[in-house]
C-alpha cells in the first residue's frame, strides 16, 4: 500500500471519527480525500451494468439488457460523504492488497467479468473478478464480493451479487 493511499485512508478515518482539540485555531483542518468509484459487470452478450460515482457524489448509472428492453440509465446525487464509508469498506476488505485479476485456472470464453476501480486522490486501483462461478472460494474472492456489494448497496437497481462458486467438472 502506498504512503499516499495510507495518508488518504488516515484522513478518511479522522473525518469519520471527528477530532477534538483544546486549541482548534492552531490545528489545520485535514483535507477530505477525493474519492471516485467505478464498478461494472460485463456478461458478454447478456446484461451489462455500470456505475460511476464522482467525488461530488454525482453518480451515473447504466443497465443494458439487450432485447427487448434496451438500455436504462440514470443520474443520482449521493451525499459526497457517502463515499467515505465506501472507502472504509474497501480498506476493511483490503482492496489495495487484492490481486488486480482474480481468475480461475481455466479461462472460458464469454464469462461474466466484475470490476471495481477506486481512486483516492491520485492513486487509482482496479480489481477484476473474471468468471466468479469458477473461481474457488478464497478470502480474495470474498473480499472482492463484499466491496462489490457495498458499492451497489445504495442504488435502487442492482446487478447480481458475485455468484456462488461452482466447481468446474473435468471432461
Amino acid at each position: 500500500m502506498s504512503f499516499r493511499t495510507l495518508s488518504a485512508l488516515f484522513f478518511a478515518l479522522v473525518l469519520l471519527c471527528g477530532t477534538a482539540s483544546a486549541d482548534s485555531s492552531n490545528v489545520e483542518t485535514a483535507a477530505k480525500p477525493e474519492v471516485e468509484i467505478q464498478a461494472w459487470l460485463s456478461t458478454h452478450g447478456g446484461k451489462d451494468w455500470s456505475v460511476h460515482i464522482l467525488p461530488t457524489g454525482f453518480a451515473y448509472f447504466r443497465f443494458h439488457s439487450g432485447h427487448p428492453f434496451g438500455t436504462l440509465s440514470g443520474e443520482f446525487f449521493l451525499d459526497s460523504d457517502s463515499l467515505l464509508p465506501l472507502l472504509e469498506e474497501a480498506r476493511l476488505h483490503q482492496f489495495d492488497s487484492l490481486p488486480r485479476k482474480i481468475r480461475p485456472a481455466l479461462l472460458p470464453l464469454h464469462a461474466p467479468s466484475y470490476t471495481v476501480e477506486i481512486r483516492v486522490d491520485a492513486t487509482r486501483r482496479r480489481v477484476e473478478l473474471y468468471d466468479p462461478m469458477s473461481v474457488a472460494p478464497s478470502a480474495e474472492r470474498d473480499h472482492f464480493s463484499a466491496i462489490w456489494d457495498a458499492v451497489w448497496r445504495q442504488f435502487p437497481l442492482k446487478p447480481p451479487s458475485v455468484p456462488v462458486y461452482r466447481p468446474v467438472e473435468a471432461r
